[in-house]
């Protein structure tokens, strides 16, 4: 049998439903087992249900990680060929740390509702 925290966040209508504070209060509103199950222990089933905000996986973990030490490389290596002029750094180099510091932002931002 399914219980309550292994289904997926997802709507009526099929649309994924929003991990806010909001978001968790229609979803208990909306099921009558996430409800009855919220008013026999209502700290554990808020607990439950904020930690599905983010993700928090050996994966996502990684991924961040990954992404985090790459833009690091990026712009220690764009800092360091300030201070060698005889170096001259590629322009790649800082529009690769954006585009990762971008996509660190897009991982790490709530769903929007």
């Amino acid at each position: 049998m399914e219980t309550v925290a292994q289904r997926p966040l997802r709507q009526s209508g099929g649309g994924v439903m929003s991990n806010t504070a909001m978001g968790v209060v229609k979803r208990i509103q909306a099921d009558d087992a996430l409800k009855a199950e919220f008013e026999a222990d209502p700290m554990a089933t808020l607990e439950r249900e904020a930690s599905r905000i983010i993700p928090d996986t050996r994966v996502y973990r990684m991924v961040v990680g990954f992404l985090g030490v790459a833009a690091l490389l990026c712009l220690g290596f764009l800092g360091a060929g300030a201070f060698v002029p005889a170096v001259e750094m590629p322009d790649t180099l800082g529009i690769i740390a954006s585009t990762i510091i971008g996509a660190m932002a897009g991982l790490l931002a709530p769903q929007p509702e």
